[in-house]
């Protein structure tokens, strides 16, 4: 560095960008004495702030499933784990609406295995746990993932990249091993800014489909190749089945959704510890089980994908998700045969259909859709209207008021949080506005 100091035939940028090239390579100046042998560094002489904590290692949370009656080592573990879910375990960390309904679903959706499949090109369902936040949607998305190791369930938040998304499904899950993608606090509009050109990895819900192609030219990894395939399961506020997200249409039909109101649990799943799922998850589903599953899961699963849709009482357009779950919850004790599960099954899409996007139903979303699309124009178009209150700004109490003289009676608290969720799916942001509470129209990420 000295030389090039002294050359005059080289510039004073030139020099700048050497004498910082030569930092990060970590040359010193001559003038620098380097450490001899035997000398510490700076660092190691370097006085510690705080101690190293040796609290003890005996320190252990208590078995979550030996805490609540369960023996792992029971005979058949499938039924009898099944049913402990339903009964004991759901009943205690998740608290759900409809829960004699929406209970056997959930233990359907927690033992499922994505590659316990006829082929490659069957499809699985996508489980879309819908609530507001605080409601339990994340505790039962834990509570499935708890069945997994560490490095088979992967969680992506709202924010993630599309490529991030594509690379981490492929690096765990490309060889082929049981994988859950857990999509928390999923936001369509964030989404599609985010990682919009990769819809088609939450859309592909079977093994052929589950391969993305790409130049290796133009990726830093040079691959060509990338496999997705896992099971999928999303949480959210938004419906994707109301009319404010029609291009997520694809995705809501390869979704089994399951509702969420606020509630308490009647204990706290993080204080115990659940690696006992992980074992009881692998007998389920291991080598040593497998006459098991043969006669079981594997008749069952044939039997459903023999059947004509045209007399099932299942939708067509979700028959073809249902099959693996019904098959799921024969195995495990859920249902007692093929046809209870179908009538199971058929039940639940009739109950979402009457409920609506919401317990308010859909009746109060019609509302909300008519004061978005034809009451908030005139008011702005209305120069004696309040300047608080246009199409980007809605103040609660005015939402309310019109609430009110549309049905005829005042918005509870419930109702309102059922409301905010609605609100959401119309891509307005439940926020402070000033010094009140209103919604403010959620603006995209350019």
């Amino acid at each position: 560095m000295d030389k090039v100091e002294r050359d005059k035939d080289i510039a004073d940028d030139v020099k700048l960008e050497l004498e910082s090239y030569a930092r990060q390579i970590s040359v010193l100046p001559a003038s620098k004495e380097l450490p001899t042998e035997g000398k510490s560094t700076s660092s190691e002489n370097r006085k510690r702030l705080f101690p190293k904590y040796d609290l003890g290692d005996d320190f252990s949370f208590p078995c979550g499933v030996k805490e609540f009656g369960f023996n792992e080592n029971t005979g058949n573990i499938a039924k009898e784990y099944g049913t402990w879910l339903k009964d004991v375990y759901l009943p205690t960390f998740v608290d759900m609406p409809d829960k004699e309904h929406q209970y056997p679903l959930a233990v359907c959706f927690m033992l499922l295995n994505c590659r316990a499949v006829l082929n490659k090109k069957q499809c699985l369902p996508i489980p879309y746990f819908l609530g507001n936040n605080g409601s339990g949607k994340t505790e039962l998305s834990k509570s499935i993932a708890q069945h997994y190791p560490r490095e088979h369930a992967v969680e992506f938040l709202s924010d993630t990249t599309g490529a991030h998304m594509r690379d981490k499904l492929d690096a765990n899950f490309g060889t082929g091993e049981v994988g859950l993608a857990v999509f928390d606090n999923f936001n369509p509009s964030v989404f599609m800014n985010r990682a919009g050109n990769f819809y088609n990895i939450i859309l592909a819900n079977n093994e052929e489909s589950a391969i993305s192609r790409i130049s290796g030219l133009s990726n830093d990894s040079h691959k060509d190749e990338f496999k997705t395939y896992s099971y999928k399961i999303i949480n959210s506020i938004f419906d994707l089945s109301s009319e404010a997200q029609r291009e997520f249409s694809e995705i809501e039909r390869r979704t089994i959704q399951l509702r969420f109101k606020e509630g308490k649990a009647k204990a706290t799943r993080i204080i115990y510890d659940w690696e006992a799922q992980e074992r009881i998850f692998q007998r389920i589903w291991g080598e040593e089980n497998m006459s098991t599953i043969k006669a079981t899961y594997g008749k069952a699963l044939g039997t459903l994908a023999r059947l004509n849709p045209n007399n099932v009482p299942i939708p067509a357009k979700r028959w073809v998700i249902c099959q693996v779950p019904i098959a799921v919850g024969v195995y495990c004790g859920i249902f007692k045969d093929i046809e209870e599960g179908i009538a199971h099954f058929a039940r639940h899409f009739e109950y979402l259909k009457r409920s609506g996007g919401s317990s308010i139903g859909s009746a109060m979303s019609i509302v909300l859709q008519k004061y978005i699309k034809e009451v908030l124009p005139e008011i702005a178009n209305n120069p004696f209207a309040p300047k608080n209150i246009n199409s980007n700004s809605i103040p609660q109490d005015t939402l309310k008021e019109y609430l009110k003289s549309q049905t005829g009676y005042d918005v509870s608290q419930n109702q309102f949080n059922d409301i905010i969720m609605l609100m959401a799916n119309f891509g307005y942001n439940y926020q402070r506005i000033g010094t009140v509470m209103g919604f403010v129209k959620d603006t995209p990420i350019p």
